[in-house]
């Protein structure tokens, strides 16, 4: 899970596991403003490996103001916020704003295999880190097994 700069260090990761690791089940989700922050990720992508817009691993999610105004789109987070809500363009849901679903997406990720340890890798703000993990602690207080990495940034 990246939000914003955050990918700088998490794509590389992202990459290196796919490379290293090509059996493992391997999902990078990515919050940025707007679709133009995530342009230098393209530009970086590996010999061999798909672009971040084609690849079916990568759900990203743009948080910035797209032009439309809070009255023509619902909110999703009820943070009182006037821009737009997330949009997700990984998976051709651009028409449907909305933040990415932590408990959806750490959920599913869970449900995939019963007995597999699962590694969550966060880089981006404090506030993303702490909803990832109390989203995860529920599967942790029922047995699974986790292995952690934070990289929050903040003032």
């Amino acid at each position: 899970v990246a939000g914003g700069v955050g990918a700088t260090f998490a794509l590389p990761v992202y990459h290196a596991l796919l490379r290293e690791m090509p059996s493992a089940k391997v999902k990078l989700v990515w919050a940025i403003r707007t679709a133009g922050d995530a342009t230098w990720a393209a530009a970086t992508t590996p010999p061999g490996a798909k672009s971040i817009m084609q690849d079916n691993g990568v759900e990203l999610f743009l948080t910035g103001d797209m032009g439309i105004s809070s009255s023509e789109s619902p909110s999703a987070g009820g943070s009182g916020s006037s821009s737009i809500e997330m949009r997700s363009l990984g998976r051709g849901r651009a028409g449907n704003p909305k933040r990415p679903d932590f408990a959806k997406i750490i959920d599913d990720t869970f449900r995939l295999g019963t007995e597999e340890s699962v590694a969550i890798f966060v880089c981006g703000p404090a506030e993303m880190a702490r909803d990832v993990r109390k989203r995860t602690a529920p599967w942790v207080q029922r047995g699974r097994r986790v292995w952690w990495h934070d990289e929050s940034f903040g003032w």
